[in-house]
C-alpha cells in the first residue's frame, strides 16, 4: 500500500513458541494506541495486549494508508446501500479515487484469519458504518459495512471480523476462533486428513458429530461455511505428528471454546462464531 502497514509483534514468525501456528490478524491503527484518527487521537483497546505476542499482527489505518492527514475532516459514507462512496462531511469531496487504491490492495496483505476493526468507522465499521442517502441528511439512512470492511469480505476466505466491543466482550472466543483458523491453514491438506480421522480412534465420534470430507472442505476454504459448521467439527484435531496424522485434541477445545453466537455492537453481521 502507499505506506508500509505496521506490524506489530514480530508478525515473520510463523509459530508461537509452543509450536503452534500464529494467526495473522489485521487490526485498526488507533485500536492499537496510534494517534491515527481523523480527530489526532487514537482509541487503544487494552484487551489487545494479552495477544500481541500470540498473533502475528498488522496494524493499518485505510484512511492514513489513502494519504489523508492526522487530523483530517470526518468522512461519511453517502449514496446506495450496494455502493456507498466514502465523502468529506463538510466540504463533500468525493474520496472514492483516493480509497480506491487502497481497498484494491487488500489482496496484497497475505492470507488473513482475522480483523478488529474500530466500530462505526466509515472505513472500518462492521455493519455499523452510518449510510446517508444525500450529504447533507442531519440523519444516517442505514448502517452498513465500512469501505474497507466490505474490501475485507471480498477477501477468498475471508478473515473473521470482528470490533472492538466484540472482542472486549469475548477476547477468548475470537482468540480461540483465529487460532483455529491459523491451524486449519497450516494443514497442507485437510481434506485428504480425512482418511485418518475416520479411521483412527475418534473415528465413531467424528460421524456421530455429523463431520465429514465435505465439512472438511468448507473448514478448510470459506469462512462463513467454518463459522456455519463449527459446532460440527468440536472433535477434530490438530497438533501434526508426522505425515499430517492429528493426535491431540487441541483444535477439539479451540472449536468448543470458539462455538458462539455474539454480535458485533450495532451490527447484524460479522458474527463471531
Amino acid at each position: 500500500m502507499g505506506r508500509k502497514p505496521r506490524h506489530i509483534g514480530d508478525p515473520g514468525r510463523a509459530t508461537q513458541p509452543d509450536g503452534a501456528p500464529r494467526p495473522r490478524v489485521l487490526v485498526s491503527r488507533c485500536l492499537l494506541g496510534h494517534a491515527v484518527r481523523y480527530d489526532g487521537r487514537d482509541k487503544r483497546l487494552p484487551a489487545l495486549t494479552a495477544w500481541i505476542g500470540r498473533w502475528a499482527v498488522i496494524g493499518l489505518c485505510p484512511e492514513l494508508e489513502a494519504g489523508l492527514g492526522v487530523p483530517r475532516p470526518p468522512m461519511d459514507l453517502v449514496g446506495p446501500e450496494a455502493a456507498p462512496r466514502p465523502m468529506e462531511r463538510a466540504s463533500g469531496r468525493d474520496l472514492s479515487s483516493l480509497m480506491a487504491p487502497v481497498l484494491a490492495r487488500v489482496h496484497g496483505l497475505g492470507p488473513l484469519d482475522g480483523a478488529v476493526l474500530k466500530a462505526r468507522s466509515p472505513s472500518c465499521g462492521i455493519g455499523s458504518a452510518a449510510r446517508y442517502d444525500r450529504i447533507a441528511d442531519p440523519a444516517p439512512a442505514a448502517r452498513v459495512d465500512g469501505v474497507f470492511a466490505a474490501a475485507l469480505r471480498g477477501l477468498g476466505p475471508p478473515p473473521l471480523l470482528v470490533d472492538e466491543h466484540t472482542l472486549r466482550a469475548a477476547p477468548d472466543r475470537f482468540a480461540a476462533a483465529v487460532q483455529l483458523r491459523a491451524e486449519l491453514r497450516a494443514a497442507d491438506d485437510p481434506v485428504g486428513l480425512w482418511p485418518a480421522w475416520r479411521d483412527g480412534p475418534h473415528g465413531p465420534a467424528l460421524r456421530a458429530a455429523g463431520v465429514d470430507r465435505s465439512t472438511l472442505g468448507h473448514l478448510s476454504g470459506d469462512r462463513v461455511a467454518l463459522v456455519r459448521h463449527i459446532d460440527r467439527a468440536m472433535i477434530l484435531e490438530t497438533r501434526p505428528a508426522g505425515d499430517h496424522l492429528y493426535d491431540g485434541s487441541r483444535l477439539a477445545r479451540l472449536a468448543v471454546d470458539a462455538a458462539a453466537d455474539i454480535k458485533p455492537s450495532g451490527s447484524t453481521k460479522g458474527r463471531l462464531p
